[in-house]
């Protein structure tokens, strides 16, 4: 067995299944290391990819590129400073599908950065009065911490299938590291 796939079927169980201890020589999650590495380092790369597109967010470039124009800035101070402070600590982009910010949201994705500022204008009031309405105009702060790592990644794919018992077993037995 080398795939998480193959394994699974042979330790997949319900709550109500009664749990078994195997013989060594029986036991599936001695198959387990190589899948779950594989795991883990797709996991570290699915997580570095969905990262990147967050910060990359075509809704997030088209806001900026608007909120750099000077004539944006002059026509509307008081909005330009309230949209600028916002996108410093936006809501993740998934929160902007929200009913009363969705079409606003739509339309600047799809405004091109030079567009008239009669365009332009109309379309960041309506983001803003939609924000207010939906509760998102207040500040998101991201959580303070790190990036997760390989080991940070492989600790929780071993929690969701090592029991303790287990873990210690595999310790005493010198295959895994503490």
């Amino acid at each position: 067995m080398v795939t998480a796939g193959e394994v699974i079927k042979i330790i997949e169980a319900t709550r109500e299944d009664e749990r078994k201890d195997l013989p060594e020589d029986q036991n599936p999650f001695t198959y387990l290391q190589a899948p779950l590495r594989a795991a883990i380092d797709q996991l570290g790369e699915e997580y570095k990819q969905q990262m990147a597109e967050r910060t990359q967010d075509e809704f997030t470039k088209r806001l900026s590129r608007l909120l750099a124009r000077d004539d944006v800035m002059e026509a509307d101070p008081d909005l330009w400073e309230k949209l600028h402070r916002w996108r410093q600590e936006a809501p993740p982009t998934e929160a902007l599908s929200r009913p009363k910010v969705i079409d606003a949201v739509r339309t600047i994705r799809q405004m091109a950065a030079g567009a008239d500022l009669e365009t332009v204008m109309p379309c960041l009031r309506a983001l803003w009065e939609g924000l207010r309405a939906e509760g998102l105009d207040r500040p998101f702060p991201k959580p303070e911490g790190r990036v997760p790592n390989v080991q940070d990644l492989e600790l929780v794919c071993w929690e969701l299938v090592v029991t303790k018992k287990m873990l210690e077993e595999l310790q005493a037995a010198g295959r895994l590291k503490s």
